[in-house]
């Protein structure tokens, strides 16, 4: 890549990460102004709306996404909320080509979609973030005084609070960014939205280009094609690169594969880690919340003195000691927010008997010496309490809740186990917490996707989907016309100067190659056709001379037969007559097979050919063979050619039928009408033309006036009226092609 190259990459690259901190620092200004007021706003997002108005996807959603985790520094709390940033910042690209227009309406839309994406599918996210609650401040405050006049409850009112919250945050801020952009310089607002990594829209290009023409122009003079070819050059494409302004096909084949090949393993990676973050979570939490129960119930094992539960059992509550550690206990229980039931029971066979039993919020206490069924936890482990043994932890979940049980023996001084305390820790908030948990990781994982999949996609654009874009539309747009237009498209061609320095690279060296040999190729093959068509109708008019040559009647007959069909021809394709057939290519065979008409006089025999005088009856037969005869001989090189010939085929038509006449009086078949290919039809005119205009041993030449009578009499006898309608349309060019070659 040459110096010029990597100046432009350095450049725009320095352009982009300007352009990414001027939009974080005036989020972070908008967010400081915000707190230093005391509003209940945000006003983090001008940055991220400036960004989409001046440059695109690229530095919007970078602004968006970095300006949560620097503001997540002093609070993670904001961190979480990046996917919502990330999103706002792909809806402000969306709206920005009108918003830069000042269209009210999508202006308003757009404030809407902000609104509703930081205000409800935010207020959601908090909702989930605060495990199912919306915490505290202001907008709570103002959702229980939009409850007095709108009852929807309470996540309605909360998140109808969040949106009107947010409608006017984003209104301000947009109105902000929109101030900010307008007030850059037209010069400063092109120079960025040409850089490579800027997406425009296709409405927009024509109005690019229009500003690069101007801009151009204001350079000096003999820069100014050079500066138009260079702006033309880094006109931003609809993909959001930089190509040519000409428009793309919309086939998005290999940006939908890259976002597929960027989003798919990071979405399994990223499910994968999330999955077992929150399987660790729950562990660590368990194992926490175990830790707390087995500390609290060896506390409460070394102070409970065992050999008094008989006595407690038979003198109930009043027995000494018993109030004093019932309310130890209670103490303890209180200190936990996680302790939900605490109790002591001695298991026996005939079942629960209960010593202490806390009395709960969601059931009454079981009383002192109450016998109970067994629980899950006992039933599960009967065999063990039966014999006195360590009871492993266990997690139930009926009809008391989401329970972690942990069972302690208490035994007495000869190591007998005469009862076990219990403790339940409740876990039914670990759902909450494993519901914000993963709230928060999704959050930041999808807000980092989008970027992955922004900066993924922009490199392949860049890297792939430009080049073969651009290689593509060459080779589609390439033109074989002439010399001239293959040389031009070959410059085009050379004028991508594709650099990325793999594959891609040697393809479009390999293409741009093969393009110049082809070049060259079809160039040496059109000038060796060129030669071959000047040979062949060089040998056609020598060959038709041969035959001439033997009538001394004719002179140079069907050399000026071949110039009046060529007028005829071209009159009818203007008057459009008989379209279909009339294509260049075919009136050029017409024209030059035209001399090869009367080939079949080369049978005639001299003394009929050159008779001075009327031919008798069997010697006009003679001469009429000369049409057969035509057809024979053209009808032998088409077999030696060995395959099909439109140019001979027009041959053997002109020598076998042109003296075919339009009513079937003709010779040699008879044929009428339309049966008569066209350019016999055509040749009966030129050749009963050039026969009244010219001198023969039998006849002096008719004028020009007296030929036309006779040609305007045989319109629907001898000739086709469409033909003898072009031949008057064309009257004046004939009468001096006349003049021309009928000039003695």
């Amino acid at each position: 890549m040459n110096k010029k190259t990597n100046a432009s990459h350095g450049t725009t690259f320095l352009t982009l990460f300007g352009l990414i901190a001027v939009g974080i620092l005036l989020n972070l200004l908008g967010n400081r102004v915000n707190v230093a007021l005391g509003l209940p706003l945000y006003l983090d997002n001008i940055g991220t709306i400036f960004s989409a108005l001046l440059g695109g996807y690229i530095p919007c959603i970078t602004v968006g996404f970095l300006t949560n985790i620097i503001l997540g520094i002093a609070d993670s709390y904001t961190t979480y909320y990046c996917v919502i940033s990330v999103l706002i910042a792909v809806a402000a690209v969306s709206f920005s080509h009108h918003m830069r227009r000042l269209r009210i309406k999508y202006i308003l839309l757009g404030i809407l979609s902000f609104a509703l994406l930081g205000g409800v599918l935010g207020g959601f996210l908090t909702w989930f973030i605060n495990g199912q609650s919306f915490g505290e401040g202001f907008a709570v405050d103002f959702a229980a005084r939009i409850q007095v006049f709108l009852p929807v409850g309470y996540i309605g009112t909360n998140l109808l609070s969040c949106f009107l919250l947010d409608l006017l945050d984003k209104a301000i801020v947009t109105v902000i960014a929109l101030i900010l952009y307008k007030l850059l310089p037209e010069k400063a607002v092109h120079f960025v939205q040409t850089r490579s990594w800027y997406y425009v829209r296709m409405s927009e290009l024509e109005q690019r280009k229009d500003y690069a023409v101007k801009y151009a122009n204001a350079a000096a003079p003999s820069d100014n094609m050079a500066n138009a070819a260079k702006v033309e050059t880094n006109a931003p494409n609809t993909a959001g690169a930089a190509a040519s302004v000409k428009p793309r096909r919309k086939k998005r084949s290999l940006r939908l594969k890259v976002t597929l090949l960027v989003a798919v393993p990071t979405s399994l990676v990223a499910f994968a880690a999330i999955g077992t973050c929150i399987f660790q979570y729950q562990n660590s939490t368990i194992r926490s919340y175990t830790e707390q129960g087995e500390i609290v119930s060896d506390y409460i094992v070394s102070q409970i003195d065992a050999s008094q539960f008989d006595t407690y059992l038979a003198e109930g509550t009043s027995a000494e000691g018993y109030q004093e550690f019932e309310d130890l206990m209670h103490a303890i229980r209180d200190t936990s927010p996680v302790i939900t039931y605490m109790y002591v029971y001695r298991i026996a066979e005939d079942g629960t008997h209960v010593i202490f039993d806390l009395e709960a919020e969601s059931y009454p206490a079981d009383h002192l010496g109450d016998v109970i069924e067994y629980n899950d936890t006992i039933k599960k482990y009967l065999n063990l309490f039966l014999a006195g043994e360590e009871i492993p932890v266990d997690i139930v979940n009926d009809k008391y809740g989401w329970l972690l049980t942990v069972f302690r023996p208490i035994r007495d001084t000869a190591g007998k186990t005469q009862a076990y305390v219990g403790l339940d820790l409740g876990m039914s908030h670990l759902s909450s917490q494993v519901t914000s948990f993963l709230a928060k990781m999704i959050s930041i994982f999808l807000g980092l996707l989008f970027l992955i999949r922004t900066y993924a996609v922009w490199a392949a654009e860049r890297l792939i989907i430009m080049p073969v874009n651009d290689i593509a539309d060459a080779a589609d747009n390439f033109s074989y016309e002439s010399p001239e237009a293959r040389k031009e498209s070959l410059a085009r061609i050379e004028e991508l100067d594709i650099h990325t320095g793999d594959e891609i690279e040697r393809m479009y060296m390999a293409f741009r190659t093969a393009t110049g040999h082809a070049i060259h190729y079809i160039d040496e093959v059109q000038k060796k056709g060129e030669q071959i068509s000047r040979l062949q109708n060089g040998l056609i008019l020598v060959l038709a001379d041969i035959v001439e040559s033997r009538d001394k009647c004719t002179g140079n007959h069907v050399r000026k037969t071949a110039i009046y069909a060529d007028i005829i021809l071209r009159q009818m394709k203007k008057d459009g007559i008989y379209a279909d057939s009339l294509t260049e290519e075919y009136i050029d065979e017409v024209v030059h097979s035209a001399p090869l008409h009367d080939i079949g006089k080369i049978q005639v025999p001299d003394a009929i050919l050159n008779k001075n005088g009327k031919l008798t009856d069997e010697e006009f037969k003679e001469m009429q063979r000369h049409t057969t005869a035509g057809g024979e001989i053209i009808d032998k090189a088409i077999a030696e050619v060995g395959e099909e010939s439109d140019y001979l085929n027009e041959a053997k038509n002109l020598a076998t039928y042109h003296h075919e006449k339009w009513n079937g009086k003709g010779y040699p078949t008879g044929i009428s009408g339309t049966d008569i290919p066209l350019s016999a039809r055509v040749m009966a005119v030129a050749d009963v033309l050039d026969a009244l205009l010219s001198r023969r041993s039998y006849k002096p030449p008719f004028t020009i006036e007296n030929a036309f009578d006779i040609i305007r009499e045989g319109s629907g006898t001898h000739f086709d009226p469409e033909i003898v309608r072009a031949f008057f349309d064309a009257e004046d060019e004939i009468r001096k092609a006349a003049d021309s070659i009928h000039e003695e």
